[in-house]
């Protein structure tokens, strides 16, 4: 059986979070060296958190 190389999992990886609506950490950091170099990025914890924070609200609650 063939090995799959890492760089394929990597991509399965980003393509199911895309599927599943989870931003991609690495493209932040990506962006906020090229755009914003004077600014100390978020810790992938604290991104995370508010990117769900965006997503499903700030503590407000959804009927559906």
């Amino acid at each position: 059986m063939r090995m799959l190389s890492k760089g394929f999992w990597t991509g399965m990886r980003e393509a199911i979070g895309v599927i599943a609506g989870v931003p991609s950490y690495e493209r932040y950091l990506a962006h906020m060296a090229a755009c914003h170099p004077d600014q100390p990025p978020q810790s992938r914890a604290a991104f995370f958190a508010a990117r769900q924070r965006d997503r499903y609200g700030r503590g407000k609650g959804r009927c559906c």
